[in-house]
């Protein structure tokens, strides 16, 4: 922390400390860099008469004969233009291309923060109050680029993969950094948003765990001040079509669900844009919308399908689709949709019974699987009208479906041999033994020896089933 300054009289006219110059040897330029730092340091305000000399410091600490000696030089003269710019009230007389030269310094700055140990973190630790205090970086908002800005967004990055875990102060200083610059912007340029976005998405999100979380972090506390960007980002590319320079042009689909998860907030008005993408002509396009929302509607605790209900019915609706392959994708997402949603089962249903007899064998496949798995789990799940429109697919056409849907039903049966709504299974299998086909009777038999009546079961046990079959099948199966 800074130390409590003092109110110095207006009466001093003189700086207090020898003048420092680039002649100087490296040991005494650091000694009177310190001198220099403690006066700044005790004051609150430029004393009378010393305007035009810390100006002119200023302007003499950027010699490239000074920042070039040694690192320690470095981050006293760091330490200096962050007090003098403190002093100045942000108002210093430095030209663009001089202030670049201090925040780029700042920048450099920061890798002795890597390190606790580091000879140079106290220094740094103090420098970094004050840029963060004074929100000094929100200058560069001014420039006629956000190149600094950039520099600034991915050193941060590169720092919080380094910093003690115990350095929390120095996160919350970074953080704050940050959003202080995204508060302001009126303009945030792609360059700046990539640096935001791309720790989100895959294999960033993998490797750097920590970046990850302190970007989620970010967005979290800046959701109101980033929405406006993101909606006309996405926008540009999404429904107008514009090209972008953007690292993350191209992997819009896979940001969408990680904003969504972070604050939902962030694509309250970019989300419906994608409904008329549903019904696009291009096959691809609605394949890569029908994959991106399916696991956002069906995800547990997702709210998406009620605060976004037209959207989801045309998401729905990408069941009747005509390429096989978007039903099957709809599909795919009905058995967490029947788990996590109650209130969404009545409606799954009723799209879900005509796939159940799809033209296509590996949608009819999915269908029964995603009806059985979420029964397995939760039998209530699965309307009464679903459990009986598996009974035809004993029979379906293709050896795979038949197969899967014999031995998954006799499964369940066994699993809830005494629920009620189950007790057709035996009966139904019964009748598929006059299939004529030899894998179907192998498969049955199977069945009922693994499952039905189990071989190794006692005999009174045996017998039992045989009993209860008997009387609970209908004539067509004796």
């Amino acid at each position: 922390m800074p130390r409590q300054r003092k109110q110095r009289g207006a009466g001093s006219s003189a700086l207090p400390f020898k003048e420092i110059t680039a002649k100087l040897a490296n040991e005494e330029l650091i000694k009177r860099l310190k001198d220099c730092l403690n006066y700044l340091e005790d004051i609150d305000e430029v004393v009378d008469g010393t305007n035009d000399e810390l100006i002119t410091l200023s302007l003499d600490l950027l010699s490239p004969s000074i920042l070039n000696k040694t690192d320690e030089t470095r981050s006293l003269v760091a330490l200096v233009l962050a007090n003098l710019y403190r002093l100045f009230l942000l108002d210093i007389p430095h030209n663009e291309k001089q202030k670049k030269s201090v925040f780029r310094l700042f920048i450099s700055s920061f890798d002795s923060l890597k390190k606790s140990s580091d000879s140079l973190y106290k220094q740094t630790y103090s420098l970094l109050e004050i840029l963060s205090v004074l929100s000094l970086f929100n200058m560069c908002l001014k420039f006629d680029d956000q190149d600094i800005l950039v520099e600034l967004f991915k050193k941060i990055q590169e720092i919080i993969r380094y910093i003690p875990d115990q350095a929390h102060q120095v996160e919350q200083f970074l953080l704050k950094i940050m959003f202080s610059v995204l508060q302001e912007a009126s303009h945030l340029s792609d360059q700046l948003l990539d640096t935001v976005l791309l720790p989100l998405i895959e294999p960033h999100k993998s490797d750097e765990p920590l970046v990850y979380l302190f970007i989620c972090k970010l967005i979290q506390k800046s959701s109101q001040y980033l929405e406006p960007f993101l909606r006309h980002f996405f926008n540009g590319i999404l429904v107008n079509g514009e090209e972008s320079d953007s690292a993350v042009a191209d992997l819009l689909y896979e940001l969408i669900p990680q904003l969504y998860s972070i604050d939902n907030y962030l694509l309250l008005l970019i989300l419906p844009q994608l409904e008329w993408k549903l019904q696009s002509v291009d096959v691809e396009v609605r394949s890569k919308v029908t994959q991106l929302l399916g696991p956002m509607f069906s995800a547990p605790g997702s709210k998406l399908s009620t605060e976004n209900s037209q959207l989801f019915h045309s998401y729905l609706g990408r069941c009747q689709d005509f390429s096989p392959s978007i039903r099957l994708e709809v599909v795919k997402e009905c058995k967490s949709l029947l788990l996590n949603h109650p209130h969404l089962r009545d409606e799954l249903t009723e799209k879900l019974l005509p796939r159940v007899v799809d033209q296509d064998e590996k949608v009819r496949m999915e269908v029964v699987k995603s009806i059985l798995d979420a029964a397995t789990e939760d039998l209530t799940c699965i309307d009464e009208r679903l459990l009986d429109s598996l009974q035809h697919r004993m029979r379906d056409k293709k050896w795979p479906v038949r197969k899967y849907t014999m031995m998954s039903l006799v499964k369940l049966y066994k699993n809830n041999l005494s629920n009620e709504r189950l007790q057709w299974i035996p009966c139904k299998l019964l009748h598929s033994f006059h299939q004529p086909f030899q894998e179907d009777k192998i498969c049955i038999t199977r069945c009922l020896n693994s499952c039905i009546i189990p071989a190794g079961a006692e005999i009174n046990e045996k017998i039992d089933r045989l009993l209860h079959i008997y009387y609970t099948n209908d004539e067509s199966a004796n």
